[in-house]
């Protein structure tokens, strides 16, 4: 009797709260639509803030907030809402069959952007996918490609909000967070309160529609007679922080990527200001590290930022900052990507051949018949302690040796330790060059090919060369329309001395050089507007402008950033063999450097006043018509068509009907994948076998880099970190070891040789040994994995 009276109350109490939930249906159906759409938002805008969608994001806010809205709202139709999975799951299959190239090219075009990221953040070293199609189709491609993603997750949400399955809603809107630390990207601090507040919102409406408690069989008192609106109250809140969140912060943690690079340098250059610029000491004015957005008038305090102390001192640049990629007004060390897809690893194999583009120089200077040097101490006083200021002649030795200074990429040496080095000494050879003369380079080089050591050095810069005209002649269709008033285009196919002239003669007649000048303003484009109307401007205007400039003639050329030291202002040392000297702030200055075949980055003046006009406009000027053909030659012809296999299997996709994937039942697939996967690798492995294609080794060092971060031995960007790992795995099973089977090809990627009937047998042995042992360790269900990641990855 007890038993029965309890249960009676019991379903009184659940029937009571549940007239309760009917006497408000609307609140109810208002509170689940904002956590759909809440929840959504979270989720959708915590990926972007990580990686960056090329979908207009007003589109994107659309897809993200009114799917969820509208699938809701079907779910609660009493016919729809019994079918609506399945009809959403049959829809999206229907549409991946009729769409099936745009949408894989979308997704493959997202793969590179979740790479850019973890290259750029983390070094990773990953190689992008080949993509298809013009680049102007792939933010349509990304669209189509998000579109199921988006609708098959807002179905998931919805679904778990309406039949109050909270695990399901955690568990989708959770992965992009798991992602993110992971990958160890970080996302936006507000949006985490967000979602975290979404899933307690979740949890509090299962539980109202879970109101007895199955251990005591006592109602849970969220939503009785006193506190009705409790849950209503609480998604109430979270919908007003989502609201507040958007119109306050105006989506801060979702934006275009130019404003998430913007936030990111903010970031950057305030734990920068803490760890190298010197807080205590003197004021000094300096320029902005090529940022023409925050371009000012310079006030120059005349207070020390270097002291040298100098044998035999001559005039210098000491180089600090180098923009290789200018974007949104100013200019970054270099453009996305730069290192990756067919120069990974370049840089890492240029530092065996003991070439390192930034000290390019002093391989130069000592092959020169008739070299010398002289002894240089620096005490970095104000400036920033980021960077080691050297000259271009700077030899490698002492405080500049690989093992005392970061050499990163090709843009800059920069100092080591956590508040970077305020005193270094180096050795610099005396300059044989004070401005560019193209008859005594040339006579200069002629001299240096003579060398024992020229074939040595002449392999890494033809390498390195390939990289810079890949990469340093690029200039925006916007830039190139502010430019276009500069005439440079007649300078196309023309001698680097007759460009030169031809942009010293336009500053000269046309601009004024003024250091107080402001920069653009409010929503004016800042190099258009020096171009165009101010005709005024510091350092970083000149230079900007000419280095663009001379990307538009087919010149490679970058920004530099540093303190000159003129013949001018050397005059007062040039007859003491001896000399400390202070370097003021007044002496900052920004110039172009230009890349000269064989010789490397040379610097140019542009600016008026800082080169000598008269004696320019005497030199003969008959070269009008001649044109440089070694500027002509295209370096594309010269890198390796490793991708034609790759470009042969999409021509033949595209002859492939779609309509066949309909019918494909789910155990045939399975045959299939096990039938044609063990086909590929048995054609894949006889190929191996072909000698004298590079493609075929390309494809060798595609495949042991795949089976090995299978087996978890990944092959960073720089394989040589790895080498003792790698060999300690596998050197055992092989015929070579892995240093070896990695120096044949790299010999075959950067040396441009082809390998003996033995060696390429020798690596085409190591590639089938590496696998067969790697495959051979694996459990039987690992084993058909790894045959279907080969077969379709």
């Amino acid at each position: 009797m007890n038993w029965m009276k309890e249960k009676t109350q019991t379903s009184m109490e659940l029937n009571q709260i549940t007239e309760q939930d009917k006497s408000h249906p609307r609140r109810r159906v208002v509170f689940e639509l904002l956590l759909a759409a809440g929840l959504s938002v979270g989720c959708w805008y915590t990926y972007f803030s990580m990686f960056p969608s090329p979908v207009d994001p007003m589109i994107n806010m659309l897809l993200i907030a009114g799917l969820p809205i509208g699938l809701y709202l079907l779910c609660r139709n009493p016919f729809l809402g019994r079918f609506l999975v399945f009809y959403v799951f049959l829809l999206t299959a229907i549409y991946f069959v009729l769409a099936y190239q745009a949408v894989w090219n979308g997704f493959l075009v997202m793969g590179n952007i979740i790479i850019q990221v973890l290259n750029d953040q983390l070094n990773a070293g990953l190689i992008p996918f080949e993509l298809t199609g013009d680049t102007a189709d792939w933010g349509k491609d990304v669209l189509l490609a998000v579109i199921p993603v988006i609708l098959l997750a807002s179905m998931g949400i919805a679904h778990s909000i309406y039949h109050k399955e909270p695990l399901l809603g955690f568990v989708l809107t959770a992965l992009p967070v798991m992602v993110g630390l992971c990958l160890k990207v970080g996302p936006s601090i507000w949006l985490l309160i967000l979602l975290m507040l979404g899933w307690t919102g979740l949890l509090v409406l299962s539980a109202v529609a879970r109101p007895v408690s199955r251990k005591k069989r006592k109602p849970i008192y969220i939503q009785n007679e006193k506190n009705s609106s409790l849950p209503y109250i609480f998604l109430g809140v979270t919908t007003a922080l989502l609201l507040c969140y958007v119109l306050v912060f105006s989506g801060d943690d979702y934006r275009p990527p130019q404003s998430v690079d913007e936030a990111k340098a903010s970031v950057v250059a305030a734990q920068e200001h803490l760890r190298y610029d010197k807080l205590q000491g003197e004021e000094i004015d300096q320029l902005s590290r090529g940022d023409l957005n925050s371009a000012h008038p310079l006030a120059y305090t005349e207070n020390t930022v270097l002291t040298l102390n100098m044998q035999l001192p001559r005039a210098m640049y000491l180089r600090g900052f180098a923009g290789g990629d200018f974007a949104g007004g100013k200019w970054a060390p270099a453009p996305e990507g730069a290192y990756s897809g067919e120069y990974t690893g370049m840089i890492e194999w240029l530092e065996q051949k003991d070439f390192y583009p930034w000290m390019q120089q002093d391989r130069l200077y000592r092959m020169s018949k008739d070299y010398d040097f002289v002894s240089v101490k620096a005490e970095n006083v104000n400036g920033s302690s980021k960077y080691l200021y050297l000259p271009y002649e700077a030899a490698i030795s002492g405080d500049t040796m690989p093992d005392q200074v970061r050499y990163i990429k090709d843009y800059g040496a920069f100092a080591k330790g956590l508040r970077g080095q305020r005193d270094y000494s180096f050795k610099t050879f005396l300059p044989k060059f004070e401005d560019y003369n193209e008859k005594a380079l040339t006579g200069w080089l002629s001299e240096l090919k003579g060398s024992p050591d020229w074939n040595d050095y002449a392999e890494p810069e033809s390498v390195y060369r390939r990289y810079v005209y890949d990469t340093y002649l690029y200039v925006s269709d916007e830039d190139a329309g502010a430019l276009k008033s500069s005439g440079i285009d007649q300078c196309i196919g023309k001698t680097i001395e007759y460009t030169l002239h031809h942009i010293r003669s336009k500053f000269d007649e046309s601009f004024t050089y003024d250091v107080e000048q402001d920069k653009a303003p409010e929503g004016k484009d800042q190099l258009a507007y020096f171009m165009e109307h101010s005709k005024a401007g510091n350092d970083m205007y000149f230079a900007t402008a000419a280095a663009l400039m001379f990307r538009q003639a087919g010149i490679p050329a970058r920004y530099a950033e540093g303190y000159y030291l003129s013949s001018d202002y050397m005059k007062l040392y040039t007859q003491m063999d001896d000399v400390t000297m202070d370097i003021p702030d007044s002496l900052a200055h920004s110039w172009v450097e230009i890349y000269i075949d064989e010789i490397g980055w040379f610097p140019v003046e542009v600016i008026p006043g800082f080169y000598d006009m008269e004696k320019q406009q005497t030199k003969e000027m008959q070269e009008d018509e001649k044109i440089e053909e070694e500027k002509q030659k295209s370096y594309e012809d010269e890198a390796p068509q490793n991708d034609q296999p790759e470009q042969d299997k999409q021509e033949q996709d595209k002859s492939i009907s779609p309509w066949w994937f309909a019918g494909l039942a789910l155990l045939l697939l399975i045959a299939l994948y096990e039938v044609l996967g063990r086909m590929r690798i048995r054609r894949l492995l006889a190929s191996f076998g072909t000698v004298g294609t590079k493609e075929n080794v390309y494809a060798m060092y595609k495949y042991v880099t795949k089976v090995m971060a299978f087996d978890h031995h990944p092959i960073p960007a720089n394989p040589y970190d790895k080498l003792e790992e790698v060999g300690s795995a596998y050197d055992a099973v092989t015929e070579i070891r892995f240093a070896q089977f990695l120096r044949l090809i790299n010999d075959v990627r950067f040396g441009e040789r082809n390998l003996s009937q033995e060696e390429h047998k020798k690596i085409a042995a190591y590639a089938k040994a590496a696998g067969r042992h790697i495959y051979s360790t694996q459990k039987r269900g690992k084993k058909f994995l790894m045959k279907f990641i080969l077969f379709y990855v």
